[in-house]
Parts: C-alpha cells; structure tokens; sequence
C-alpha cells in the first residue's frame, strides 16, 4: 500500500511537473512575438495540450462592448452561438472567476458538453474571457483551476501588451504630424 501511494505520489508530480513546464512554453510564446493572434493561438494549442478541452475561443470585447472573436483552436464540438450570448459572457466574465455553464440550454447546444469561462483580467479592465468546451467529463481540480487561471493571466497580459503597443504607435503618428504641422507653421512665418 506504502508502494502503490508512492507511485501514486510520483506520477501526480509528474504531471504537475509537465504541466508546468507547458505554462512556461507558453509563457516563451508570448514574449517572443509580437503578433497577438499568433500569441493567442499558441496559448489555446497548449492549454488544449493540457486539459481534456475540445474547442477553445479568446473573446473580447472592443471599445463599444460588442463581441469580437480573436482566435479559435479545435473542431470536434460544436461552437457556440457566441454573438448571441455577448451580454451573458460579459456579465459572468466580469465576476472575474471561473464558471462553467451547465445549464440546460448550454447542455443541449453543446450536446452534453460542459462549457467553463475564463476571464481575461488586464490591470485596467475585464476585456474579455476564454470559452473552452470541454470533453463531457472535466473536473477541475484546485491546481487545475489555477493552472487556468496562469493561462488566462498570460492571454490578457499578451493582450494588454498589444493594446499599450497600438497606443504607442497611434500617439508616435500623432506626435510626427504634430512636428510637420509645426514645421510648416514655420515656414509659412518666415515667409510672411
């Protein structure tokens, strides 16, 4: 009994080990690209790695609160009326933890298929969350559900990352035809 509980104790570490050593690849991923997509991608193909998840999705929200689909990995589930349930995702989103959707009609649409969101939190606002559709059997185990949370951490970081470098570019053109604006003022002084 002393044995099997050690080889028991062994293959958990074991997996916790990969598991961790998966979040740190992907943790590489997102800081060696620039594109979000690609990051997000890489973040869902390694979560998917992970868990026993059949179709995983980032959402999010723009500026005026309307869905935006950035990247979706798997196939062998159906997808979700996403559109449909803005609204909803949002409001259950913002609650800033883990849910998984087992009500009927999720049930029925998803053909038995338990559905978990996960909240993409950046420092500045919830702007959006995972979908992931499970196999028909998932249970979350408290390092499970931290692991998901990692997960998520690392899409809004890749994510509020993204949004400060569109910033920045868009405040450099500005700054650049502000100076032109400037340099033709001057001109056009000297002149008169």
């Amino acid at each position: 009994a002393l044995h099997a509980g050690l080889l028991n104790e062994q293959a958990e570490t074991k997996r916790l080990a990969d598991q961790q050593r998966r979040v740190q690849e992907a943790m590489t991923v997102l800081l060696s690209t620039k594109d979000i997509h690609a990051q997000l991608d890489r973040l869902l193909q390694h979560l998917m790695d992970v868990f026993p998840i059949s179709r995983a999705s980032v959402v999010l929200w723009d500026a005026y609160g309307h869905l935006e689909r950035v990247v979706s990995r798997g196939v062998q589930a159906p997808e979700l009326p996403l559109e449909q349930w803005s609204d909803k995702l949002r409001l259950v989103s913002e609650r800033g933890r883990i849910v998984r959707l087992d009500q009927d009609y999720v049930t029925r649409v998803m053909q038995g298929r338990p559905v978990l969101l996960v909240p993409l939190k950046t420092p500045e606002d919830t702007v959006g969350c995972l979908v992931l559709v499970a196999e028909s059997t998932l249970a979350l185990t408290e390092e499970d559900e931290g692991l998901l949370g990692t997960f998520a951490g690392q899409a809004a970081l890749a994510i509020y990352q993204s949004q400060l470098i569109d910033r920045l570019q868009t405040s450099q053109v500005r700054v650049v035809q502000s100076e032109r604006l400037a340099a033709i003022g001057t001109l056009v002084a000297g002149v008169a």
